[in-house]
């Protein structure tokens, strides 16, 4: 079994169900027109449709994967399961539309390959949410950092 939440992404928003992982730190889904991706509970995350969503270019992700001028991911888990696409940036909010959550702006990645139970799953991608050792936040760092916390 596993744990899975909806988040909101772009601008227009686009649900996408993504399951809980305490063993990484990348939010990462399908993108559409991913030919290796499996049919999950929400359509793939269309890029075009979002005004606010840009690819990380190279000089933005110093010491990572770069391919076609974007940074790239690779990301493979303990059971054998594994994802690879590109890094962007746009607004993320936690939840349903209809919660009015404020959406923050963050890095993710947007699958072009899936594998083995990411195929399977229902959800559409992950959400890391052990704290990030690389050079991009986690969703939740970002979200926090910003937050305001005064109420």
């Amino acid at each position: 079994a596993y744990y899975f939440v909806d988040i909101m992404v772009g601008n227009p928003q686009q649900r996408v169900s993504v399951i809980l992982d305490s063993g990484s730190s990348l939010l990462a889904f399908p993108c559409g027109g991913c030919q290796h991706c499996g049919q999950h509970l929400d359509p793939a995350f269309k890029f075009d449709l979002s005004t606010t969503a840009r690819w990380l270019s190279c000089a933005e992700c110093p010491g990572q994967a770069c391919e076609h001028d974007r940074c790239a991911y690779n990301q493979g888990y303990q059971e054998g399961s594994s994802i690879h696409g590109y890094r962007f940036r746009d607004f993320v909010s936690l939840g349903e539309a209809d919660d009015f959550n404020p959406p923050d702006s963050a890095v993710m990645g947007c699958h072009t390959e899936e594998r083995k139970l990411f195929v399977t799953q229902k959800a559409n991608g992950i959400l890391g949410v052990a704290p990030s050792q690389g050079a991009f936040p986690t969703i939740l760092q970002d979200i926090f950092s910003t937050a305001d916390i005064s109420r």
